[in-house]
């Protein structure tokens, strides 16, 4: 995969420096009081402490309107356990807790996260601020983005009556003092005041091995929650959920919240019973200012009409493009800055989803500037539902499933080729790992994961198999390697994400009629709190052995 690189590097908002005494001033009593006076109304005014360190005082009417907001919104704030009895794609299994959050209290709809959710095969449960539990059912998890939701029935709860947290992604404001309610820490219910300070942060990278959002903004603030707090509302004054807790950054209080604007829709369509379509160029674009637009060859003409059209912040600009996708078909490079998407200016990632999930088996017109040149491309545009896994294949104690989008993008490869989840008793015998692609099993191709199950068939306890494979992170490097097919105390099996409904589980035949069938329909679903790793960590994964482990965690948010 080709990449645009851009060098971050996180520093203070200011620097210390020595301040020396200041100058003495004689003034007169009346106009030291005049002073006084004037000073001490503009504090009060901007409700600033008189002295540095002091709390900052708040008037007894917006402590009440935050303590309506939190009686209101904490019987629709509940703490989610999910045990992930399958490793897949990018999960382990093992045990996570989170946050959610009701969205539809007469339908029974949850919001949390997509790597709470994880995308294999879970049991899960939400337990109300009552401590009434209920159990939960996968409805929908979004390809790309952070966020999931699940279903329970509201006539479970015997002793209490749910209320809902209305979207509203358009309220969210810099500056606006927001409420994060949630499960921080293990602790069920925690609740952190602070002040949305950023709108246009791109999205945060957590690892290469495990599951990554993009082509989104993502909001920031020092919100200092911690892991078990992924899913949480993120609520303004008003009561309205303005964002999704996601994630934050290990060591500081650094949160990152997910904006809701594509979160909405989907909720939308999941309430009318509608699939919820999802496109994609294989492609990923970042935010950039006109600064660095103009680097990259935006003419300053472009840059005036763009702000003239209202796109006062910046352009996206293309800084990965997948191998064999329909954006590397079409010619599409790292660099290149988008313009229009079928005529309409394209400047957000709000506008180019939209106009990417109308076109599904279609095309788009793209234009765009590379070097100072201007072009127009049609590029195909691939269902991101068709490139998601929905089944796996369990011989000999492994777990393996198709190469997702995810992992694709995590190392630059084309989305195809069968992936080890989970090496088990088969293949760690013979040192392959998690992340391996299997190329090849007794010297037969392995393209897909029909193909892996094909070369299977009829093989006997005890027969051995010559695996050719390589890692993730380096495919070009194969290796070849024996093991011995093991049914005796490993029984075969497989287990899929039907169109509609829980995951059903099979023999290895029935995986091969799975496969063979029609893609999955777009309302698929499935059951990745991330594995904290690095300086960027997913909040609720912090949890993922248990309660205990939470508070320890180097997940933020």
């Amino acid at each position: 995969m080709l990449r645009l690189a851009r060098r971050v590097a996180f520093r203070p908002l200011a620097s210390a420096r020595a301040v020396g005494r200041a100058p003495s001033l004689t003034v007169g009593a009346a106009a030291a009081a005049a002073a006084a006076a004037a000073t001490a109304s503009f504090m009060a005014r901007c409700e600033v402490s008189p002295a540095a360190g002091a709390p900052v005082p708040r008037s007894s009417d917006e402590e009440e309107s935050w303590d309506r907001t939190i009686a209101a919104a904490l019987p629709a704030v509940v703490a989610i356990k999910v045990n992930r009895v399958r490793a897949f794609d990018t999960a382990s299994a093992g045990t996570v807790q989170a946050t959610g959050f009701v969205v539809d209290a007469e339908q029974g709809i949850i919001l949390t996260n997509r790597h709470v959710a994880g995308p294999g095969p879970v049991v899960a449960e939400a337990i109300f601020q009552n401590n009434e539990e209920v159990s939960l059912s996968l409805a929908y998890y979004d390809p790309v983005h952070d966020f999931a939701f699940f279903r329970f029935d509201p006539s479970a709860l015997r002793h209490m009556k749910p209320t809902e947290l209305r979207l509203a992604p358009e309220q969210a404001e810099v500056t606006s003092e927001i409420l994060i309610i949630g499960n921080n820490a293990g602790e069920k219910c925690s609740i952190h005041r602070t002040t949305l300070a950023r709108l246009d942060r791109n999205a945060p990278h957590y690892s290469r091995s495990s599951y990554n959002d993009f082509n989104t903004f993502y909001f920031h603030s020092a919100s200092g929650t911690s892991g078990g707090s992924s899913g949480s509302p993120v609520l303004n004054k008003r009561g309205s959920a303005i964002a999704l807790n996601a994630g934050g950054k290990s060591g500081t209080s650094a949160g990152f919240f997910l904006p809701l604007d594509r979160v909405a829709r989907a909720l939308e369509l999941l309430r009318s019973g509608a699939a919820v379509p999802r496109g994609t160029l294989e492609m990923v674009v970042t935010h950039q200012t006109y600064d660095e637009a103009l680097r990259l060859g935006l003419p300053h003409e472009a840059e005036s009409a763009l702000r003239a059209a209202g796109a006062a912040r910046g352009v996206l600009a293309v800084t990965e493009v997948l191998p064999e996708g329909p954006a590397a078909a079409a010619g599409v490079q790292p660099g290149d800055v988008l313009l229009l998407v079928d005529g309409a200016p394209c400047t957000s990632f709000v506008a180019l989803e939209a106009a990417l999930d109308r076109a599904v088996g279609g095309a788009v017109a793209v234009s765009l500037v590379r070097g100072g040149e201007a072009r127009e491309v049609e590029v195909p545009v691939a269902d991101l539902h068709a490139l998601t896994p929905s089944c796996y294949v369990e011989v000999g104690g492994a777990v393996v499933n198709e190469l997702s989008y995810q992992q694709a993008r995590n190392h630059g490869l084309p989305a195809r080729g069968v992936y080890v989840a989970h090496p088990g008793y088969i293949f760690r015998q013979a040192r392959l790992s998690k992340g391996s692609i299997i190329l090849a099993v007794n010297g037969q191709p392995t393209p897909t994961l029909a193909a892996f199950v094909a070369t299977l068939a009829g093989a006997a306890h005890g027969t051995p198999l010559t695996v050719r494979y390589s890692d993730l992170g380096a495919r070009a490097h194969t290796q070849l390697v024996s093991v011995r097919y093991d049914t005796k105390w490993f029984a075969p099996q497989s287990g899929r994400r039907p169109p509609v409904g829980d995951w059903q589980t099979g023999t290895l035949g029935q995986a091969t009629g799975w496969l063979n069938a029609a893609e999955p329909d777009a309302t698929a679903v499935s059951p990745p709190q991330i594995a904290p790793v690095g300086a960027i960590a997913a909040a609720a994964d912090a949890d993922a052995a248990s309660a205990t482990a939470a508070t320890a965690a180097t997940a933020a948010a």
